[in-house]
């Protein structure tokens, strides 16, 4: 069976002490009314033994698109990826989709709440600080290789009849790599960011209104991207 409650709560720009803070003052509430299965030898009662003890599950997600297209990520993740963190792609695999690395706790029994949190947002950290030196070096030689790259990702985007959501996601990575780098114009990069979510089939059918069919989904979702990404260009 499944745990009778889960909390969860997601924070942009790692702000996740105060997410922390809302999940532990909506915890204190409930448990005013409804007591956990709690043990001070093994913590919480779980369904499952692999989130025993704190119950906590802590993800960060990274993009890391210099680190993964200069095959770099393998060598940092060995070195600097502890026995407590493990690293996944959006499908839970070592594929990452989009440039995307999501960061996660690999025990909850036997730590503190506060030390898996550190310990992630320290991993997190020096991961974004071998991707930052990494943007560095590519702003410095604008890599002919990453520019290519690049630039055959607005094409395809620009031009695709229909589109499937990891091709998208792989494409719009370097577009936004190229808009941090100051080598796109024309769109945002917090407008960029918010492509990662409403090119879903959810998203898609609000914003069109209708309910989309599995069959036109691709061609929809290409249709939605060649709208929003118009107005941006490559600088040479």
């Amino acid at each position: 069976g499944e745990d009778h409650l889960v909390l969860q709560t997601l924070q942009p720009h790692a702000k996740w002490n105060e997410g922390w803070k809302k999940l532990c003052d909506v915890e204190k509430q409930l448990s005013k009314k409804h007591p956990f299965a709690y043990t001070p030898q093994f913590g919480y009662l779980t369904s499952h033994l692999s989130n025993a003890g704190t119950a906590l599950t802590a993800q960060v997600f990274l993009h890391l698109p210099a680190l993964i297209q200069l095959d770099q990520l393998s060598e940092v993740l060995m070195k600097e990826l502890g026995e407590e963190v493990m690293a996944n792609g959006l499908t839970g695999t070592q594929e990452f989709v989009g440039d995307i690395v999501i960061l996660q706790n690999r025990f909850t029994l036997g730590l503190t709440e506060d030390h898996i949190l550190e310990t992630l947002h320290k991993t997190a950290t020096t991961l974004m600080t071998y991707e930052k030196k990494l943007r560095t070096v590519l702003i410095e030689t604008r890599d002919a290789l990453i520019v290519d790259k690049i630039s055959r990702a607005i094409g395809l985007l620009k031009h695709s009849y229909q589109i499937e959501t990891k091709e998208a996601l792989d494409a719009l990575s370097f577009i936004k790599l190229g808009i941090d780098l100051k080598w796109i114009t024309g769109l945002s990069d917090h407008d960029l960011n918010r492509l990662f979510f409403t090119i879903r089939r959810a998203h898609l059918s609000l914003y069109y209104g209708e309910e989309i069919s599995k069959e036109m989904l691709a061609q929809k979702r290409a249709e939605y991207l060649q709208s929003v990404l118009k107005p941006i260009e490559i600088k040479r």
